[in-house]
């Protein structure tokens, strides 16, 4: 599925804040065991994320998270794909939305784009109409801070149901680091270490 018709096209339209239960955002997919093995053969990922206490709304059928950082991730009602564009050029986001946190996923140029391309077919997420939309909607929804880190996705085994863990990549390149940082700054965000 390509990100090409996510570019914004309307410079002065009025940005749309993506709420739920908006008919135009479709429900996001489960996460079924290919979703879970494309996000875990990524490689190294810009994770975005508002941290939550969201245990007790996890569905029964997707994978635990490991990190609360995960929780918007694996609980999202809304899935959306959406390119960003600046002075380096495009940049393209997957977000994960639930009603009180968020998760942004942006490949590096270390990723898989491969990957990148399976795992948008099998989530099939909606498209933004607006750069930087889903950020600034979901910044007037959850209401706190950002946390950004550079990490890889696995998933662990347990007794009952699978564990997604996010953990920092342990190097990556210097213009994937620039990127990392470039982004740190033009969201707001904290650089954080969430091992």
């Amino acid at each position: 599925m390509s990100l090409h018709h996510a570019v914004s096209e309307g410079v002065g339209d009025e940005l749309r804040v993506p709420m739920p239960g908006d008919p135009t955002y479709p429900p996001a997919r489960r996460w079924s065991s290919t979703a879970c093995r494309w996000l875990c053969e990524l490689g190294p990922v810009i994770g975005l994320f508002t941290m939550a206490k969201a245990s007790d709304r996890i569905p029964a059928d997707v994978p635990w998270p490991a990190q609360p950082s995960l929780c918007g991730l694996v609980a999202a009602t809304e899935i959306v794909a959406e390119i960003d564009v600046d002075s380096r050029g495009l940049h393209q986001w997957l977000w994960f939305g639930a009603p009180d946190t968020a998760f942004g996923l942006c490949p590096l140029p270390d990723s898989d784009y491969y990957v990148w391309d399976r795992l948008l077919s099998e989530l099939r997420p909606g498209h933004a109409r607006f750069k930087s939309e889903c950020w600034a909607g979901w910044s007037r929804r959850v209401g706190f801070g950002w946390n950004a880190m550079i990490g890889r996705f696995a998933m662990l085994s347990a007794p009952s149901r699978s564990v997604l863990a996010w953990h920092p990549a342990p190097s990556v390149s210097e213009i994937g680091r620039e990127l990392f940082e470039r982004i740190v700054v033009q969201r707001g965000a904290i650089a954080v270490n969430c091992s």
